[in-house]
């Protein structure tokens, strides 16, 4: 940063990242002069004046060699906006551009001389030329590859033209390949020309800093490192000694000390178990929503991989269309296997999936949970090109006062493309009247949201008999009486908070939960929309913590560290990679020499850090969140092994906490489904009286199903005993006077086992399956109430042989374990 100017255009890489080019082609240059001036001990006898083309190539891949070592070492001096250091650079490309020209012109003049494309040629030549010839066109060969591949990097490399000075009026550099990129997508994804919003969005964060990729890396890893130390050192800094501008304040001072690079201090924690077992429960209902999609981001249990992909394949294959294809095959299918094998479904029930997909036009579920007595809409989070366009439609949009922003003071503003799309989804229910049939909603009060205007028509869909289609079943269950849910995950937890304020005028007690998706609600509406949500963030999840202020945030705390990095940004980036493939620490050393080191006029010019920017308005999080943190096991073996498993905790965390976007490797990986289920397995385990911290194994977690009455299968015996041995190991004092207590009582025939502590209290009493699943040599109880694993690749399933009768209570069970 700046980026490089050379030829009258500004190029897509900086004059610091020259050198990631030069050297490896000063290995390939050395290859090729060894090769040419070497062919072997006929030159003499065979070649005779015609060796002079092969000795003029090798001198001039030698020559192209020293000017790339030159290069090299140029562009490794000083600090990213030193550009003093790197003046030189320019020039020395063009001796460089002159080199290859001079290597094309002697390459003709080899084949010409050797007659290489001539036929007679090789039908008149001796054993003794066949022996040069092949040297040769190895040579030839190689030199052609070598020039078109300078030639296509050259074309890559080549951005739009510069002025003589660089001035802030001049495009942002990256903003024309954006620009393609997002018309392509957008002709695909039929946007309709509204791609232009999210290529704005862009150019009014890319203002005034000419960004290479390298310098969005580099900034990356300073970040993530800054982060790192402050996570290490359980020590906030200040918006002062991080060197940001003036237009960030006590605000952004409270975010850093609540958030501390994701340490997350001194946070109480949730004692209410049933407020998680609710979010555990009505998480299967946001990930069931996904379809088809659930088999590869969320591996069944107890499923192999290679069944997950031959079950995907064989629904892809079978679909008509390419829509149907990726949209729509299995995805009813999917989301009803899920269910029966997600804890406290077994009555589960889906009534609805919605027909259509597209740009703020995003798939939902309507559920009847019989067991909580609610009806569920799920709304699904991103999966197609269409939905991350959706996400990207992040312009703040204005509302004006009414029932659903509150009596607070504005301004009241929303994300318009999660605002559009909670308008459509509500036009939608109301247009076929379905929380009606279901008996949820008895009327519909007047609302201009959904009767203002027909805008899913406007939009090109037909919704009259495809909504027939999509309802599953022949007859509609009768929820009289049932409350109402609205959930999601991602794109689909955004979508599903402004449909709860939108249907919280028509049913006040609508309830909200919501996984991982960004602020998008104003200080004021969040307040007034803060009762009855339910907001879960996972570890470092990037997406929790997403909006465009905290995006402006993380881009100027990037730009403070890179003025006052004095350290080349090579150096930088090889450190960043060392730290992250094998867990080198000098990543956190080079980051606090950093913060050491006095801000420059020339650093704030070149990086155009002084220049007035206008800030977005900050986006919150409605309610209080539920904070899941994850605490990684040590690791050994240069930081790739871990020795043990992450432990977890839920925590209780303010809207604040959560508006610094984390760095690190660990950011997208919380945002999976899978890790959320995990997280909220492992608290309700850390909440039970076994033990204060749940480990990734779930050996605390003790669930046996039963059958229904009518088939009374029953556990193995050897099985239970392996089980309660295990269970006895931990708990050896309490169980022996438990164990001789009971020793000599006899079964009472009938009746289910007694849950343990740490069981859910939604269990279902009389589930109507039973597996047995095997992790690591214990047993755990699967199905209708399905169990809790830290990771789905580790389960087999292991045969139960059917019994007699059932052991009718806890005190049973380790009688036959005893006996």
């Amino acid at each position: 940063m700046p980026p490089l100017r050379f030829l009258g255009r500004r190029w897509y890489i900086g004059g610091d990242e020259v050198c990631m080019l030069a050297g490896p082609s000063i290995m390939f240059e050395f290859f090729l002069a060894i090769l040419a001036l070497s062919p072997g001990r006929f030159d003499q006898l065979v070649m005779g004046s015609r060796k002079g083309p092969l000795d003029a190539l090798g001198i001039a891949h030698v020559v192209g060699m020293i000017n790339d070592l030159i290069l090299t070492v140029m562009s490794v001096q000083g600090a990213t906006w030193e550009e003093q250091k790197r003046v030189h650079i320019p020039t020395t490309l063009g001796f460089r551009a002159v080199v290859e020209v001079v290597k094309v012109i002697i390459t003709i003049w080899l084949v010409v001389q050797c007659q290489l494309l001539v036929p007679a040629t090789y039908k008149q030549a001796s054993l003794p030329h066949m022996y040069w010839l092949g040297p040769a066109w190895i040579v030839v060969g190689l030199q052609i590859c070598d020039t078109s591949c300078r030639l296509v990097l050259v074309l890559l490399l080549t951005g739009p033209k510069s002025r003589s000075t660089r001035s802030l009026d001049e495009q942002a550099l990256l903003l024309g390949p954006f620009r393609m990129v997002f018309g392509i997508l957008g002709r695909i994804a039929g946007t309709g020309g509204q791609e232009k919003l999210v290529v704005q969005l862009l150019s009014d964060y890319m203002h005034g800093f000419d960004w290479t990729l390298g310098d969005l890396y580099q900034g990356s890893i300073l970040l993530q490192a800054s982060q790192g130390t402050m996570r290490r050192t359980k020590t906030p800094r200040r918006i002062e000694e991080l060197g940001l501008r003036s237009h960030w304040g006590e605000e952004e001072d409270r975010q850093l000390a609540g958030s501390c690079g994701g340490a997350m201090l001194d946070l109480p924690p949730a004692s209410d178990k049933a407020s998680i077992q609710d979010a555990l429960h009505h998480l299967g209902f946001a990930v069931a929503s996904y379809g088809w999609a659930v088999d590869i981001m969320f591996p069944r249990r107890g499923r192999g991989c290679c069944k997950n992909a031959t079950k995907c394949w064989t629904r892809f294959s079978q679909a008509s269309s390419m829509d149907e294809k990726i949209h729509a095959a299995g995805n009813a299918e999917c989301a009803t296997e899920l269910l029966a094998e997600w804890p406290g479904h077994r009555d589960s029930q889906l009534v609805f999936y919605s027909p259509h997909g597209g740009v703020n036009v995003p798939r939902f579920c309507i559920f009847a949970d019989k067991s909580e007595k609610n009806v569920v809409i799920a709304v699904r989070g991103t999966l197609s090109l269409g939905d991350a366009f959706t996400d990207m439609y992040a312009k703040p949009e204005l509302l004006e006062p009414s029932l659903i922003t509150g009596d607070g003071e504005g301004p009241h503003y929303v994300h318009l493309g999660m605002w559009e799309a909670a308008q459509f989804i509500l036009r939608t229910i109301k247009r076929h009247d379905i929380l009606s049939e279901l008996k949820v909603l008895a009327s519909w009060q007047e609302d201009t949201l959904i009767d203002g205007s027909e805008w899913a028509i406007a939009q090109g869909l037909s919704l009259g008999r495809e909504f027939q289609d999509a309802l599953l079943g022949s007859e509609l269950p009768d929820c009289t009486g049932y409350g109402l849910v609205v959930t999601g995950h991602s794109l689909g937890g955004g979508v599903a908070t402004y449909l709860k304020a939108m249907l919280s005028r028509h049913c006040p007690e609508v309830r909200c939960f919501v996984y991982g998706a960004p602020p998008v609600f104003s200080t004021s509406m969040a307040r007034h929309h803060s009762r009855n949500m339910t907001y879960v963030v996972c570890g470092d999840d990037l997406v929790g913590r997403l909006g465009l202020r905290n995006m402006e945030f993380m881009r100027d705390r990037m730009v403070a560290l890179l003025e006052r990095c004095t350290f080349s940004k090579v150096r930088v980036i090889m450190t960043g990679l060392l730290h992250s493939l094998f867990g080198w620490n000098g990543i956190h050393q080079l980051i606090l020499q950093t913060f050491e080191q006095p801000v420059t006029e020339e650093a704030v010019h070149v990086l155009g850090s002084d220049v007035q920017r206008q800030l977005h308005m900050a986006c919150v999080h409605a309610g209080q969140p539920l904070y899941l943190r994850i605490t990684p096991s040590p690791t050994a073996c240069c930081g790739w092994y871990a020795t043990g498993s992450p432990k977890f905790g839920a925590f209780l965390a303010e809207t604040q906490d959560l508006q610094e976007i984390l760095m690190n490797p660990d950011s997208f990986l919380h945002h999976m489904p899978e890790r959320y289920r995990t997280s909220l397995e492992g608290a309700l385990c850390a909440l039970s009286p076994a033990g204060t911290e749940a480990e990734g194994n779930r050996r605390d977690l003790e669930l046996v199903e039963m059958a229904s009455q009518a088939s009374k299968p029953l556990i193995d015996r050897n099985t239970l005993k392996q089980h309660h041995h295990h269970h006895h190991h931990h708990h050896h004092h309490h169980h022996h006077h438990h164990h001789r207590r009971h020793r000599h009582e006899k079964p009472v025939p009938g009746g289910p086992p007694e849950a343990p502590s740490c069981a859910p209290a939604w269990a279902p009493s009389q589930p109507t399956a039973c597996k047995m699943w095997d992790l690591g040599g214990a047993s755990w109880a699967s199905g209708a109430f399905g169990a809790m694993v830290h990771g789905p690749s580790r389960w087999r399933p292991v045969q139960v042989a059917a019994k007699e009768e059932w052991p009718t209570s806890q005190k049973q069970m380790q009688t036959q374990a005893q006996t």
